[in-house]
């Protein structure tokens, strides 16, 4: 069920409640009973096919969402006409106990059951694929799901439900925001942007960090350092935004530094003009590429592959110094086909690398060989054909070696990223 032109007239007249999808109704029948007078529900308060209509109201729907007294998230419904409340509930291996009041008189049974831990968690069911529903999720100050296991309540502070409760804080690093998004899906692609304009926003009100296009000015680093998770769809492309940018391109993504507060962003400075050009100053480096992967006795390359595991599925390969004799300087993983030699710009260093990987990841290596202490967190570019000093992006890269060092012999320049 929908508003359009057509019918916003008779809309306004009023909608008979039996008219209502299920999910509809169920959602009118929550809200009357905590004695809410208003219910807003996007695809009847937003004239569906009209772009003016939608222009002004998804400006809006940030502050919808954020000043909302509750919102209820259908999480387990396939359509509108599934409803809240799933008459399917899976509870494997359930047993009945009895249960006794205070006074040690038995006044009934309960169940008891091992949850199925896809169907407890928040976000499984259909509604965590809707790239939409993500922003929505964020901003809301309460939030009640139905799901297959049962009610999920939570706010700022609290999650809890029929089977469990917790200490709540959302995510608070945008890359972990931009990687759970970049695996849900949108029925329009040029909404990747638009589904996220209103977080971004409220996110920019309170940090007073500039959002711009879907990045946040003082950690681009760390935005620019994504990798794509799966074999690229061209059609899923946006060819409007530049290649260097995380919604240029569709399908899930891997933002490593996500969970890795330790880098230092040391090297580029970044400007980030309002059309999507970004200027950067630099240590660059034109490095070889090697199309094989690392062989065993590439200790500290393989290192990294093991140090994570996520490497290994997205066809690395080996990147090789300038100088002669050509020596093993990191792993390339390109967003396309590969390249026979690219620029590479230094984004972050990673200190004490080697204390991560121990500590974290519990990785030994036979009396320290191959031990990466610092680790360098890079841009792989191509010339673009526009003009001299600009580039396009092509990949990520992981470096072993001191842009400063004889082997790579980076030096500090102005590029430009299209």
């Amino acid at each position: 069920m929908i508003t359009t032109r057509d019918n916003i007239h008779h809309r306004l007249g009023g909608i008979p409640f039996g008219s209502l999808p299920k999910t509809f109704q169920d959602a009118v029948t929550v809200t009357r009973a905590i004695g809410i007078r208003y219910l807003w529900i996007d695809s009847l308060c937003i004239i569906q096919g009209d772009k003016q209509d939608w222009a002004n109201e998804a400006g809006k729907m940030a502050g919808v969402y954020q000043n909302a007294h509750l919102v209820i998230a259908a999480s387990g419904a396939e359509n509108p006409e599934q409803g809240c409340y799933s008459s399917q509930r899976r509870c494997p291996y359930a047993v009945s106990v009895p249960y006794y009041s205070s006074r040690g008189r038995k006044d009934g049974l309960m169940w008891l059951s091992v949850p199925v831990q896809r169907e407890t968690s928040p976000y499984w069911g259909p509604l965590r694929q809707r790239g939409w529903a993500l922003q929505e999720s964020c901003l809301a100050r309460r939030i009640l799901r139905f799901t297959p296991a049962g009610m999920i309540w939570r706010c700022s502070g609290l999650m809890t439900s029929e089977r469990y409760s917790f200490a709540w804080i959302y995510p608070e690093v945008w890359e972990e925001i931009l990687e759970d998004f970049s695996d849900c899906k949108l029925t329009y692609k040029e909404d990747r942007l638009v589904a996220l304009e209103g977080l971004g926003r409220a996110i920019q009100e309170v940090t007073r960090d500039k959002y711009t296009l879907g990045i946040f000015e003082s950690s681009i680093p760390e935005q620019l350092f994504w990798m794509l998770e799966d074999a690229a769809d061209e059609a899923e492309d946006l060819a409007a935004l530049p290649s260097w940018h995380w919604a240029s391109r569709g399908g899930p993504k891997i933002f490593m530094t996500k969970d890795t507060q330790v880098c230092e962003r040391s090297y580029p400075q970044f400007i980030l003009e309002p059309s999507g050009i970004l200027k950067a100053q630099g240590f660059v480096a034109e490095c070889g590429i090697l199309s094989t992967r690392p062989g065993r006795a590439d200790v500290a390359l393989n290192q990294l592959l093991l140090a994570h595991p996520y490497l290994q599925h997205i066809s690395p390969r080996c990147i090789q110094t300038p100088s002669r004799p050509a020596q093993l300087a990191g792993i390339a993983v390109f967003d396309d086909e590969g390249y026979e030699r690219v620029h590479v710009l230094f984004l972050m260093q990673w200190e004490e690398y080697d204390r991560w990987v121990q500590d974290r990841i519990n990785l030994k290596f036979p009396h320290g060989k191959g031990i990466i202490k610092t680790l360098y967190l890079v841009l792989l570019l191509r010339p673009s054909p526009a003009g001299e000093g600009i580039f396009k992006r092509v990949g990520v890269g992981l470096v072993i070696l001191d842009p400063e060092s004889d082997g790579i012999s980076a030096t500090l320049k102005n590029i430009t990223l299209v």
